[in-house]
């Protein structure tokens, strides 16, 4: 891996963001720990309840490279975040592997130590892109809503099932080799609709296959007319039936099942068919007692395992001639600011802050992005999340991201969230939750005694 000592900066900005939190200081005066770059929106697949490439006509708009966010801008704001983040992403409506020239982005943005998050298909994590990707990434959220050839290939349209069998069974196994595994997660994200309720068990055999032990659900979104009835709310009964065979068979692996809960008062009815017009896949919901091909089958493991060795070998050979890299005095001078600013903060706050630790199990209201993330888009404009309805908090294409991140529009915008009448955009949101004290120190890496 590559180690540098940007480490030091990252580690006293993740404790500063958490310090105001605690603190309920507004006032920031630090950076993201973590950013997403919107850098494309384009995607080599054309998936029918998709919002951007759903259509022919939301495909051509969505892939057409003006849309994509210029190379100057991305790396202008990642020589100022980066830094100080921890992890970063590119893209989360589009394909980030499948834009030109990706190499050389992930290359021009490694030497600032943060880790890559990748949202992706599966499609293009073949043998040379992952040795470029396994020593940067933390993170690899797969998006695979079939765990048939026949299911997958109807709703990821383009892809090949047997192609990305093998790609994250690669990917899986390469991690095993480099003893990455506990640095890097893999996580299945199901998209679940009419059309592949029925496949929830499955899924989470899929997943035990793979070795990945977390399989994360959320109900589709609909976009277009021509899938509208894909809506979970007409397919309840068959939901609450394939939720609760899903849950028992993931404990049984031990897989980790994060799915929305069964709707209350409904009995489950895996025989309940909603009208299949506007759906995606019309018959065949019901066929349960099929017996899928076992994954084995697929796959050529022996080749996979080879793959997978040279992998291994190839990066460890490269990690031995890494070279750590400085950061530049600006950086020097903003750290030494942080400091002061964290250690006043400490030592003013000590009693305050030796309460909260006695009370670790007290929960407190929390967004997982106003103190830590920010989302940038292909224009430069800045919001603290992706979630629709969103404000955005400035544009760093006339600005530098600390004079947004730090603005007196996004420090009135947490004020907001923590008043009695926060954002209409935050007042529904699902990440609006409420969660230990313990769980705030741990996120910031915040020490747990101040005597």
């Amino acid at each position: 891996m590559l180690y540098t000592n940007y480490q030091s900066l990252k580690k006293l900005n993740r404790n500063l963001n958490g310090l105001k939190f605690l603190l309920n200081d507004y006032s920031i005066e630090t950076m993201p720990h973590w950013i997403c770059f919107q850098n494309t929106y384009s995607c080599n697949l054309s998936c029918p309840h998709c919002q951007f490439h759903g259509t022919e006509e939301a495909k051509k708009k969505y892939n057409d490279k003006i849309l994509n966010m210029k190379d100057e801008l991305l790396k202008k704001v990642a020589s100022e975040v980066l830094p100080f983040a921890g992890e970063y992403m590119l893209t989360v409506g589009g394909e980030p592997l499948v834009l030109k020239g990706i190499e050389n982005t992930i290359h021009e943005l490694e030497k600032y130590g943060a880790k890559l998050h990748l949202i992706t298909n599966g499609t293009l994590l073949r043998k040379r892109m992952l040795e470029i990707l396994l020593p940067y990434t933390g993170g690899y959220y797969i998006s695979i809503d079939g765990a048939t050839e026949s299911t997958f290939e109807t709703l990821r349209k383009g892809a090949k099932f047997k192609k990305v069998l093998k790609n994250v069974k690669l990917l899986k196994r390469s991690l095993e080799l480099l003893s990455l595994e506990n640095e890097n997660l893999v996580i299945l994200a199901f998209t679940i609709m009419g059309s592949n309720i029925q496949e929830m068990p499955e899924m989470v055999r899929l997943a035990s296959f793979w070795g990945v032990n977390t399989v994360n659900g959320n109900f589709v979104v609909i976009m277009h007319d021509h899938v509208a009835h894909e809506a979970i709310e007409f397919h309840k009964p068959r939901y609450n039936y394939y939720y609760t065979k899903a849950k028992e068979l993931a404990t049984d692996l031990d897989i980790n099942f994060d799915f929305p809960p069964p709707f209350e008062g409904v009995a489950p009815d895996p025989t309940y068919n909603h009208n299949f017009d506007q759906m995606i896949i019309k018959k065949g919901l019901n066929d349960s007692n099929r017996i899928p091909p076992p994954y084995r089958s697929y796959l050529n493991l022996p080749q996979v395992e080879a793959e997978a060795l040279e992998l291994a070998t190839a990066i460890r050979n490269k990690n031995a001639n890494r070279k750590q890299i400085e950061y530049d005095e600006t950086n020097k001078d903003l750290y030494g600011k942080m400091k002061i600013v964290y250690e006043k903060l400490i030592h003013e706050n000590k009693n305050l802050l030796q309460e909260l630790t006695a009370k670790l199990d007290q929960k407190v209201k929390f967004c997982n992005y106003l103190f830590r993330t920010a989302y940038v888009a292909s224009k430069g404009e800045v919001s603290p999340c992706c979630i629709g309805g969103r404000p955005d908090m400035g544009n760093v294409s006339h600005n530098s991201m600390f004079q947004v991140w730090n603005g007196e529009k996004f420090n009135n915008f947490r004020k907001s969230y923590f008043s009695q009448n926060p954002e209409p955009c935050c007042q529904t949101c699902q990440y609006n939750v409420n969660i230990p004290l313990m769980s705030i120190f741990q996120q910031f890496a915040l020490p747990l005694s101040y005597d």
